[in-house]
């Protein structure tokens, strides 16, 4: 049987025609739980099926391990933020992707103070 390998991280547009909020589907995968959502419903950030996450919104989506989500996706679109509604969206992005890699701080390693979960 051949095996499929699943990119660590993968972002595109968003093309489906279901605002982010009401994504059943994301990447050809499954949504099982949305983890939050923004209240414009312009974004979302999701669980997948097959255990990665998904955040959504901005026109784009992007798939993978909330490290690299955070790293990758997360932390630069929230320096790109022009409004109060945006930096205030992504910086629930961030906190919940930091929440799902178990509170760990993105330079050290060390714990994040105050991380208590969703």
């Amino acid at each position: 049987m051949k095996r499929h390998l699943i990119p660590p991280f993968r972002s595109g547009p968003w093309t489906a025609s279901t605002a982010p909020v009401d994504a059943q589907h994301v990447d050809g995968v499954a949504v099982t739980e949305r983890l939050a959502t923004r209240a414009d419903g312009q974004g979302a950030v999701v669980r997948l099926a097959n255990g990665r996450l998904a955040v959504l919104g901005g026109g784009t989506f992007a798939v993978g391990h909330p490290m690299l989500l955070l790293q990758l996706h997360a932390a630069r679109r929230a320096g790109q933020a022009r409004t109060e509604d945006d930096r205030v969206w992504w910086s629930e992005v961030r906190r919940v992707l930091q929440t799902a890699t178990g509170g760990s701080s993105l330079l050290t390693g060390a714990p994040r103070v105050g991380t208590a979960g969703l």
